[in-house]
């Protein structure tokens, strides 16, 4: 069969075959690119069909990229927002990449664009909450007018963000039935967290579900669950690190819920979790973390770090009953002795009298520098 399109002149459609086979192996597509024309055309629609749900992906430049399809008028409004026009500046691009688009997850859609704002915009969240609205807008308008064809359709909401995403893509789904009627996967996924049922938008799910009913006749599956969140305090176990967008969501919540647990593995972003412990210090009950210090002559900085634990310790000890701490030091010298003791009185003089609990771990490494 294949030498009969080959000889046949069925060539494209021979390479398309072959390259399906390599749509979840990301690297090969990106060698496959390399090789033509002809197969990089059959490559970039593939890793293009779905670019948000690219675990591999860090950098998110890819809304850049659909961003320069944007006319003036529109980038104009995002340069309202800090938004740079040097960033869209190219007005064309080598392919049409939103025409690609197969599958779209509506978290993801919104998580990538939060993340990627994050690398442009300070730390206003009301701002970015707002930019990031836009720039959801404007990438649905721009799917649906560059006649993407969606086979998955996936709206999730786990978040705040989420419902205010929603209205965006209701609307313009409505308007604009072609986008949706070959899907052949639809899922429906609400996360009710406490305190939040009115911020969900249950009034306009059902006749949304029966418009994609009536539009969508290619349907093969569907999924749709809705699942409540309720709890009154929240644990946040062995986390790696917080950045400063999960925090700054965290205390904006209007959800009136306690922060009872706080076990972080590392501090990466000092300025985060300090921000995070002023909202909900007065509620931890059970807090831990790792504190590393790589500096291998830098005393002034261990300092500083010591001084750091203390102080968190200090505003947070009235409710703990429940304290891990652990420092990792890395010395020139044989004045550890002193670091020891500096932690250990200082630290004893500050611990809460509820305390039933406590872990310290003072681990230093002696470097003797011949």
């Amino acid at each position: 069969m294949a030498c009969s399109k080959l000889f046949s002149g069925y060539l494209p459609e021979l390479i398309d075959e072959i390259i399906q086979y390599f749509r979840n192996d990301i690297s090969t597509l990106h060698s496959c690119i390399l090789v033509n024309r002809l197969w990089c055309r059959s490559a970039i629609s593939l890793l293009w069909e779905d670019p948000f749900s690219l675990i591999h992906v860090q950098n998110f430049r890819f809304v850049e990229i659909y961003l320069r399809n944007l006319n003036e008028d529109d980038k104009a409004k995002l340069n309202e927002y800090g938004i740079n026009n040097n960033l869209l500046l190219l007005s064309s691009t080598l392919f049409n990449y939103p025409s690609f688009i197969k599958r779209l997850n509506t978290h993801k859609v919104g998580h990538s664009i939060e993340n990627w704002l994050s690398t442009l915009m300070d730390n206003n969240y009301d701002k970015r909450r707002k930019a990031a609205k836009l720039v959801y807008r404007l990438l649905f308008k721009m799917f649906i007018e560059n006649e993407g064809n969606l086979h998955s359709f996936e709206v999730k909401m786990h978040t705040i963000s989420d419902c205010n995403y929603f209205n965006d893509t209701m609307e313009l789904t409505l308007q604009n039935p072609n986008f949706t009627c070959n899907i052949r996967n639809l899922i429906f996924y609400i996360f009710i967290m406490y305190g939040c049922r009115n911020l969900f938008p249950s009034t306009n799910i059902l006749p949304f579900l029966k418009f994609l009913h009536s539009n969508c006749n290619s349907i093969t599956s569907f999924y749709f669950g809705i699942f409540k969140f309720e709890a009154e305090s929240i644990h946040i176990i062995y986390c790696k690190s917080l950045n400063s967008q999960f925090v700054q969501q965290m205390v904006s919540v209007i959800i009136p819920f306690k922060l009872k647990t706080l076990i972080i593995s590392e501090i990466l972003q000092v300025e985060s979790l300090q921000l995070l412990l002023q909202r909900f210090g007065n509620d931890l009950e059970n807090f831990g973390f790792n504190s590393c210090d790589y500096d291998f002559s830098n005393k002034e900085l261990i300092q500083n770090n010591i001084n750091l634990t203390l102080s968190l310790i200090e505003n947070i000890k009235q409710n703990l009953n429940y304290l891990s701490i652990e420092i990792d030091f890395f010395v020139h010298s044989l004045n550890y002795n002193t670091i020891c003791s500096i932690v250990l009185q200082n630290l004893g003089q500050i611990l809460p009298s509820k305390l039933e609990f406590l872990r310290l771990g003072l681990k230093i490494e002696i470097c003797i520098m011949i």
